[in-house]
């Protein structure tokens, strides 16, 4: 019995959210937006998620869509969930490696996560 407590307690750790009472903002961007449709299938997706407080859209740059978004929760938990969602796919290269700046549009601030639609 308890070594299933156990088990059960550690992956609850991973999966669980636990809703903090501060707020933390962030940059994401997310390319490969080249429809009205592709850009209401993402923001409502990200409005919809827990620990998502709100978001606000800060820019758009040809296929790149710049979100600004509150959390109530961890971004690194943002991250993993995303990460694990197969419509989206981490850019390697984009902003998220803050020492590569060539590849980010100059009109657009630097981004904590650099992700790409890939939905259908």
């Amino acid at each position: 019995n308890q070594a299933v407590d156990r088990v059960v307690d550690s992956y609850s750790l991973h999966y669980t959210y636990v809703p903090q009472l501060q707020t933390e903002e962030l940059l994401i961007t997310i390319a490969n937006i080249r429809s009205y449709a592709a850009y209401r299938q993402v923001s409502d997706y990200l409005q919809n998620l827990e620990l998502v407080q709100y978001l606000k859209l800060d820019g758009i740059s040809n296929d790149q869509l710049k979100l600004r978004l509150a959390l109530n929760g961890q971004a690194d938990l943002l991250y993993q969930t995303l990460q694990r969602d197969a419509r989206f796919e981490v850019v390697e290269n984009g902003p998220l490696h803050r020492s590569d700046t060539s590849v980010q549009d100059p009109l657009l601030p630097l981004s904590d996560y650099h992700f790409r639609w890939v939905a259908k």
